[in-house]
């Protein structure tokens, strides 16, 4: 792959890098704290390593473990999205929000699944 084709990914490795350290410090100041609070941060720091993977095209542990963190990540994206679309979509500014985290999260989840299903060269360089 090219490298001008990676910069992109690069951005969206740091930009989500970024999120999770602003959800890290917010965990820190927060006064209701609970073990989901906690779950989300390492759900979502286990999914920095498929992109960074993806991003700089280097084999981080092994193919199957990516794929287990794509699929983990999409059933709790589905889940996720179809708990929201009932719970909150009664307003417009509810279905804004909506498609604004859906968007996202496909950003989130497109380089995960390259990396895990897209990226034999480097999994067979690297094993």
């Amino acid at each position: 792959m090219r490298i001008e084709s990676m910069k992109k990914w690069k951005a969206l490795a740091y930009l989500f890098s970024v999120f999770f350290i602003v959800n890290l410090v917010a965990l820190s100041i927060s006064d209701n704290l609970s073990i989901w609070d906690f779950l989300n941060s390492v759900v979502i720091g286990l999914s920095l390593v498929p992109l960074y993977g993806y991003a700089w095209q280097k084999a981080i542990g092994n193919k199957l473990t990516s794929i287990f963190i794509f699929i983990f990540n999409l059933s709790c994206t589905l889940f996720a999205l179809i708990y929201i679309g009932f719970e909150f979509l009664n307003s417009l500014g509810s279905f804004i929000t909506y498609s604004i985290t859906y968007i996202l999260l496909i950003l989130f989840l497109y380089p995960q699944y390259c990396y895990a299903f897209k990226s034999e060269k480097l999994w067979l360089k690297n094993t």
